[in-house]
This record gives structure tokens, C-alpha cells and sequence, in this order.
């Protein structure tokens, strides 16, 4: 087994939820041994890699002082301590007996975004007195390059690739991912790079057709889109193995809605989702990780009656880790909409 430290993003309780979904879908045995606002302490039978996670920043390894030999006599390091003793000069007397002119930078910072840590020879965490080195760092401007050099790209429209991915780990996918509310194809393009086969649906497909085809000829064939109502297109579907969409979620609002405009766009919903959830039901095999909107007002925020809705069509919420209750609501920065992440699964009767 393996000691890691995973530093988690910006939302804390969805970053270590999809950390345990990823473990469990990869079959990777793991004992998370300590949590904080910052960090997962976990332990495993296997690697974790980064690059397949879009909640981790960093993935950081336990190390000594005498192990951090440098390459050069000119070195930068940061050293963020966590619930632990300083080793700042123990550091500094091992490198001057190496003849090492070491800078300490983000003295302050006890979180070092990805683009600053990435040019440094050297980033220590100290937790619980042991140290650890960052051994594998997100690449944000790499996803930032493949959302907006796709062929068809809106940020009022598209759900980050940050984003994406942590939807899919959630959903605990084996082979293959269908988003019944494809769009642009944000979510099939990353199901694809994660290795999965794709089922895209919707009413308009040439926008996330053209993403695909962009994204490279050898993902084509593992690519199937259904164009149509969902519920109609559901109906032909022998089975479903995993959900992971973002539906649609009722008119763009370029300022906040009015309470009656909220009202209305919630009732325009209500039949829209009880019909796909009716439709879905006897298909899916696996979980469904679907968002759903709460619609700000200047007073006050509505919401759709999601239990009655799930009461109705037979699903239930669950989550990989049962400390998290679910939803988790998640806020996509300037929209008027916010979000709720639901992970839901079909009740089958006994």
C-alpha cells in the first residue's frame, strides 16, 4: 500500500467524493486515514493518477530531506505545513552541504495554485511531521486550450472540463457513458479520453458531432449519437449503463429572473424530468449523475420538488462516501443558475 496526499479543489466535499468513486472504479483498495478542508490523507494498492481526476489539484508523496537532491546548484521550493513542526532549517543546512543556493517562494501560501507550483523544482508539504513531495500536479491551462479550441464553444452554455470529469468518476462507469442531454459534447469528449465508449442524445447534434470528429478520427467509432426526444429515444434503447448529464435547465437569464419568472420556468421543468426519469428507469443498470437547478431571484431561490420526483419515478440519491450527503450544491460562476449534484440509482423492486 501507498501513501498519498491528494489536495483537493476548490469544493472540498465534491473533490474527496470523487476521489472514492475513482478508487472504486478503477478496483483500487484504499483506507482514507485523514480529511481536512485541504487534503485527503489516503492510502492505496495502486497509483492515482491526476491526470483522470478533475477535483485533485495535486498528488503528493511521503519523502525525506535526503531524498530531495537537487539537479541543479540554483533550486526554487515552497513548504506548506499542515498541522505540523517547521523543517525549514533542517532544509536549508542539507542544501548548503550541497553547495544549493535555495529560494523559498509562496511563503505565505498555504494553497499553491497548479501554474505556480508547476515551475518549481521542488513543492513539500508537511503533514502530521512527516514530509511529502508533490509528484503529480493538474494541468488547468491544458484544459482550458481543449475547451476553447473546440469547433463549438460557449462558457454561458458548456459545463467545465474540471467539471466533466469529476461527473464521470462519480458516476463509477466501467465501459461506457450516455449523456441523454449531450450538447456540445463536453462530457463525451472527456468520457472519451478517459477511455469509455459514448452515447451522445439530443435534439441538435451537430455541435458536439463536429467536437468530436475535432477531438481525433480514432475516437469515432467508439462515439454512437441518437438524435430525438429523449424519452422516445430511451424507449428504442435495450439498456443503459451509466448516466452523466446536465439537462436542460430552463431559459438563458442575462440578469436574475423575476419570482414569477422562476415559478414558471420550475413548472416548464417538473414534466421534463419526471418523463426522462419514467423513461430511463427500466434501462439504467448503473448510477445516474445528473445536475439539476435552483433558480436565484433577488429574494429568494426555487427549487424543483426533486423527492417527489424521484419518489415518483423510482430513483433514490446515494453517495460513495456516506459522511457526504448528497446533493452538493455547486455554483458555475456569473450564471444565474445554480446547481445541485445528484447521484441517484434505480429502486428495484424486490
Amino acid at each position: 500500500m501507498k501513501t498519498y496526499l491528494c489536495m483537493l479543489g476548490r469544493d472540498p466535499k465534491l473533490s474527496l467524493l470523487e476521489l472514492i468513486a475513482y478508487c472504486n472504479r478503477k478496483n483500487i483498495e484504499y483506507t482514507l486515514l485523514n480529511q481536512t478542508k485541504l487534503l485527503a490523507h489516503i492510502t492505496t494498492n495502486k497509483p492515482i493518477n491526476v491526470e483522470e481526476l478533475g477535483g485533485i489539484i495535486k498528488i503528493a508523496e511521503p519523502t525525506s530531506i535526503k531524498q530531495l537532491i537537487p539537479s541543479s546548484n540554483k533550486i526554487t521550493f515552497s513548504l506548506t505545513l499542515i498541522d505540523s513542526k517547521n523543517i525549514l532549517d533542517e532544509l536549508r543546512a542539507f542544501w548548503k552541504e550541497q553547495n544549493v543556493k535555495a529560494l523559498q517562494k509562496f511563503a505565505q501560501m498555504r494553497d499553491i495554485p497548479p501554474s505556480k507550483a508547476k515551475n518549481l523544482d521542488f513543492d513539500l508539504i508537511v503533514f502530521r511531521n512527516i514530509l511529502y513531495k508533490v509528484t503529480s500536479i493538474s494541468n488547468p491551462k491544458e484544459y482550458r486550450e481543449r475547451d476553447e479550441k473546440r469547433p463549438s464553444f460557449d462558457p454561458k452554455k458548456v459545463i467545465s472540463i474540471r467539471l466533466a470529469k469529476i461527473l464521470i468518476n462519480l458516476s463509477e462507469a466501467k465501459n461506457e457513458i450516455t449523456d441523454p442531454f449531450c450538447g456540445t459534447g463536453t462530457i463525451l469528449q472527456e468520457a472519451l479520453l478517459m477511455g469509455y465508449r459514448v452515447i451522445g442524445i439530443d435534439l441538435f447534434i451537430d455541435d458536439a458531432r463536429k467536437n468530436i470528429e475535432w477531438l481525433g478520427k480514432n475516437y469515432r467509432n467508439k462515439t454512437k449519437f441518437l438524435q430525438g426526444d429523449v424519452t422516445k429515444v430511451l424507449s428504442q434503447m435495450q439498456s443503459v449503463e451509466a448516466i452523466v448529464t446536465e439537462p436542460y435547465m430552463g431559459p438563458y437569464y442575462k440578469k436574475l429572473p423575476s419570482e414569477q419568472e422562476a415559478q414558471r420556468t420550475i413548472k416548464e421543468l417538473i414534466p421534463l424530468y419526471t418523463n426522462f426519469f419514467t423513461a430511463l428507469h427500466p434501462k439504467i443498470k448503473g448510477k445516474v449523475v445528473i445536475l439539476l437547478p435552483r433558480i436565484r431571484t433577488y429574494m429568494k431561490t426555487f427549487t424543483l420538488p426533486i423527492n417527489e420526483i424521484l419518489q415518483k419515478t423510482g430513483f433514490e440519491i446515494v453517495s460513495p462516501l456516506p459522511s457526504i450527503k448528497l446533493p452538493l450544491e455547486y455554483e458555475k460562476r456569473h450564471s444565474k443558475i445554480e446547481r445541485s449534484i445528484y447521484i441517484l440509482e434505480a429502486k428495484r423492486k424486490a
